[in-house]
């Protein structure tokens, strides 16, 4: 076995490595956004659908996502896929058809500045807030320890503190500059990248495993099963229908650096286009992110620490050069994410907090903000990621909370827009009614009857819990007001409007019909992989 401490690039691989840096700084730094709010937060509204597909696949697959799902996938299995489909397809689908027009037509900056046209600031406030938390602390923090992590495992001389800030400054050089329109752009090069590094990886572990069949044929059979028993430890068959869609709604729907991207649109037909494309490239990641780990789980079925298995394969069957180039693409990983991240928490805090204390802030001044803003998040963020060292499984840990932390605003988003009789106060009680009963949960879950639950099945509990509150505080104070509800509300004759609006569109053009075939396809996908 290889001993991980000992792997080295050589000079070709370096070359490999600081061409990809070079190349990314200059087209980030050249796709640069205008001195526009506009401009700088959501690429000037023009983005096309193949540039928002792209980049939000690039947003999903960070470098710590892809070490994890090998590592899962060797570990139990091929069911960490569930998150993308029951999670991811379906959800999607749902959000091009009911959510993302009101995104849109509000000409809204932050899915937090959504909530306070339908409701209030408290709630505008609130969910800014925990995303912004929940960002420095978790997703930014993480996703930079598991980059250091592994990039210093080619850098002894340099300890992983070190290579967290490397990785920062690289990430935060362009999106701090650039905004949107940087992130977005350079995510074309590094979703390229990313997948050719992938791919590699795959080609070189099925070809040393004997190929396919071979794979196929000696793996255990409920390795490659999505469907999992009641009382599976990894995904359980009832939270591909009661959980993996509230954490989903979550991420597609209200998770401000994937709605971002659909912001950024051109124009309606764009995002959705660029959503579902988006999907298209996810399904690559089962054959290229996944299945390597399967692949592993043949070669070196007695490695101790699943999630090394990427990292092994990469250093054990690939030659020099090639290494370099994987390691360009876990790094664009990396940085793709951080990039998306940054870029969302500087736009919510220079739209909800900064308008608070800077009074009549122009177009200028907001990019100043947002990027002074930028700076000083991904500082703390690097400040805080040697800190999950300490906490072993804080990964997981941190997905667990996030099952925790999501089912109230799920709530919220879900009745706010199909229920016209919801008002500001039931919002707000059934968020912060929501948030009390997660940390009463957190803190005494192993007192309590669901002590031996999987954490998934916490998810509807919550939600049901949460939408209770909402609808009994509504229902006992005064009804929203007509400036509260118009155009922010669904109602049943749009979709009559959009229907005739679809008429003249090719098939092809038709999201309806588009949206039809990847539903199929991922049904099939499901029954073949059952």
């Amino acid at each position: 076995m290889l001993a991980m401490e000992e792997a080295q690039l050589n000079t070709f691989d370096l070359i490999v490595l600081v061409v990809y840096v070079l190349i990314v700084l200059s087209w980030g730094l050249k796709n640069a956004a205008k001195k526009s709010a506009e401009g700088y937060f959501l690429g000037g509204r023009n983005m096309t659908w193949p540039v928002i597909g792209v980049s939000m696949f690039a947003m999903m697959v960070s470098g710590s996502a892809i070490i994890g799902w090998s590592g899962d996938a060797f570990s139990t299995g091929i069911s960490v896929f569930n998150y993308g489909l029951s999670g991811g397809v379906f959800v999607l689908i749902f959000f091009l058809i009911f959510v993302l027009p009101f995104y849109l037509s509000s000409g809204v900056y932050t899915t937090p500045e959504f909530l306070e046209r339908r409701f209030d600031k408290r709630s505008k406030y609130y969910l800014s807030f925990i995303t912004l938390v929940a960002y420095i602390l978790g997703d930014a923090a993480i996703t930079l320890y598991a980059g250091a992590l592994m990039m210093s495992l080619v850098a002894p001389g340099l300890e992983v503190w070190q290579m967290i800030w490397i990785i920062a400054l690289l990430s935060a050089s362009y999106t701090i500059f650039g905004g949107l329109s940087s992130v977005m752009m350079v995510d074309l090069i590094q979703a390229f990248i990313l997948l050719v590094g992938a791919v590699i990886v795959t080609i070189f572990a099925f070809e040393e495993a004997g190929g396919w069949s071979h794979v196929m044929s000696v793996v255990d059979r409920s390795l490659l099963s999505l469907v999992r028993p009641i009382n599976d430890e990894s995904v359980p068959w009832p939270a591909l229908v009661l959980s993996l869609p509230i954490l989903g709604f979550y991420f597609w729907c209200t998770s401000q650096a994937m709605v971002q991207r659909t912001l950024s649109a051109k124009n309606e037909d764009h995002a959705r286009l660029g959503n579902l494309f988006s999907t298209v490239l996810m399904f690559s990641s089962f054959f290229f992110m996944i299945l390597p780990g399967i692949a592993g789980k043949v070669l070196y079925p007695d490695l101790e620490q699943a999630d090394m298995i990427f990292p092994t394969l990469m250093f054990e069957l690939l030659p020099h050069g090639l290494i370099g180039l994987v390691m360009a693409a876990l790094l664009a990983a990396i940085t793709s994410t951080l990039s998306a991240i940054l870029n969302s928490a500087s736009t919510l805090f220079t739209m909800d907090f900064a308008r608070i204390f800077i009074k009549n802030m122009d177009s200028k001044k907001q990019v100043k903000v947002g990027r002074v803003s930028g700076l000083v998040i991904i500082c703390l963020a690097a400040l805080w990621a040697p800190q999950i060292a300490k906490a072993g499984s804080i990964i997981k840990y941190f997905q667990e909370v996030l099952s925790y932390l999501a089912p109230p605003i799920v709530a919220v988003f879900i009745l706010g827009l199909f229920w016209k009789r919801g008002n500001a106060q039931g919002a707000f009680s059934a968020l912060a009614g929501g948030l009390v009963a997660a940390l009463l949960m957190l803190l005494f879950k192993p007192l309590s009857p669901i002590a031996d639950w999987h954490f998934l099945y916490v998810a509807p509990l919550l939600l049901l819990l949460a939408i209770f509150i909402f609808v009994l505080i509504s229902l006992a104070t005064p009804e929203p007001g007509l400036n509260k509800t118009d155009g922010l509300v669904w109602s049943v004759s749009l979709i009559k409007l959009e229907t005739e609006r679809l008429q003249s569109f090719p098939w092809y053009k038709n999201y309806r019909y588009l949206s039809l075939i990847v539903i199929g396809a991922t049904i099939l996908f499901i029954y073949y992989w059952r």
